[in-house]
């Protein structure tokens, strides 16, 4: 597991805007962006056998976020970074705080740019506005403390990297620093995030970033909650981890940091496969219906900056094959942790399907053969090509669209949104 502590000090000023940044501080309206395919098809399912009704043109549409090209926005770390390349980091994203500093994610090449743009998808989101919330409505300000500090993540290919780097080139760089390693992040639909046989610390490290380098600076009065709300936990024998560690956090001054991401990753359902104490042992708790019981304070804490659910755009990793849930089903322990989530696409080739939940889905396909059902809720199902490029008829309780890469049955979808338009089933 990476340090919670950050590394170096605040820098004087802002990194200057670089190519390929995203706005932080802004409303989580939308999912975030990804690479998107063409076009997607189903040849395994036919609908009902009744004839078949063609659809109309629908409304015109600008594109949906869901096709935005990510992978462009990935660029090799400049030469005048001299130190972050001497630390072995070769690439990286950046996001943009409403100030117009950068906050950069560095990673090293065996970080597949998959696993670095989920962590910008999953920093975004920590920085997206939460409506209604106490702490949560406005993070303008907490972005523009990350830009202003220096704030960067350098995500290594493993936990001895990071420490190298640590020992050496990294003490070069003024900044607030945050590591991540690639073999402790699993893409959604790989084996190990499926399987859980890898402890996902994404949402930890990233989340120690913006506590770090933004909610301390920012929001006293949040960090304060933290504290209070990381003692009542101790007090309440919630939270006990190991006495050296502790010792070990309290001199670092980073109790509230440790503390926090516990309840963050059992509030997503990270830990929820697995029989509590959650963290290896250090939280007594794993699923989020035992918070309001057994650690209200903590509770009360994620929800005063955080929303209820992981509104980030998320890609599946293009290995994945079967039909992905984001309802939570009994036989498949993975969606203890994907009914959390509300967007999703596939990626790749492979013939896949997507199920959605009781929320608000966006789906999306990919060049295989798709069958894409939204479930309960209002859904929308996206293609990264225009409409005319497609055939969309009815053909009993389903939808069948045909396009470049073949066939899909859509199920339960209320609209369909194609590059230039947008239909309404």
């Amino acid at each position: 597991m990476a340090s919670a502590a950050l590394l170096g000090c605040p820098s004087a000023s802002p990194q200057d805007p670089v190519d390929g940044t995203t706005q932080a501080g802004a409303p989580s309206s939308t999912p975030g962006s990804t690479t998107a395919p063409g076009g997607s098809g189903d040849a395994s399912a036919t609908g009902s056998g009744e004839s078949a009704d063609t659809v109309g043109d629908g409304a015109a549409a600008p594109a949906h976020p869901a096709c935005a090209d990510d992978e462009s926005q990935i660029i090799a770390i400049p030469k005048s970074e001299a130190a972050l390349l001497q630390a072995g980091l070769v690439k990286m994203v950046t996001v943009l705080a409403p100030n117009g500093g950068a906050i950069r994610l560095t990673a090293q090449g065996g970080v597949s740019d998959a696993q670095l743009l989920r962590a910008r998808r999953v920093f975004e989101f920590y920085l997206s506005d939460a409506a209604g919330s106490q702490f949560g409505q406005d993070k303008s300000a907490v972005a523009n403390a990350l830009a202003d500090n220096g704030a960067t993540l350098v995500y290594f290919n493993t936990e001895a990297d990071s420490e190298s780097a640590q020992r050496g080139a990294l003490q070069q760089v003024e900044g607030a620093f945050q590591d991540l390693y690639a073999t402790e992040s699993p893409v959604e639909g790989s084996a190990a995030y499926l399987q859980s046989t890898v402890r996902d610390a994404t949402y930890e490290e990233l989340f120690h970033l913006v506590q770090g380098g933004g909610i301390v600076e920012s929001l006293p009065a949040y960090q304060q909650q933290l504290e209070d709300a990381t003692q009542s936990a101790l007090d309440a024998g919630v939270w006990t981890p190991p006495a050296d560690v502790l010792a070990e956090w309290e001199a670092e001054g980073s109790l509230s940091f440790e503390y926090i991401i516990s309840v963050i990753d059992v509030y997503y359902g990270l830990w929820e496969h697995a029989p509590a104490p959650s963290f290896y042992g250090e939280y007594q708790l794993a699923a989020r219906e035992d918070l309001a019981r057994m650690d209200a304070a903590g509770l009360a804490a994620v929800q005063a900056f955080l929303p209820e659910a992981v509104g980030h755009w998320v890609e599946l990793d293009p290995s994945f094959t079967g039909t992905f849930s984001l309802a939570l089903d009994d036989a498949q322990p993975y969606t203890l942790k994907s009914q959390h989530l509300r967007h999703v696409g596939l990626s790749g080739t492979a013939d896949a399907g997507l199920l959605g939940n009781a929320a608000d889905n966006t789906l999306r396909g990919n060049e295989g053969a798709n069958g894409l059902d939204g479930g309960a809720g209002e859904d929308t199902v996206v293609y990264c090509a225009p409409r005319g490029d497609f055939e969309v008829e009815r053909d009993g309780e389903t939808v069948i669209v045909d396009g470049p890469a073949g066939r899909d049955v859509l199920r339960d979808v209320e609209h369909v949104h194609f590059l230039d338009r947008i239909i309404d089933l």
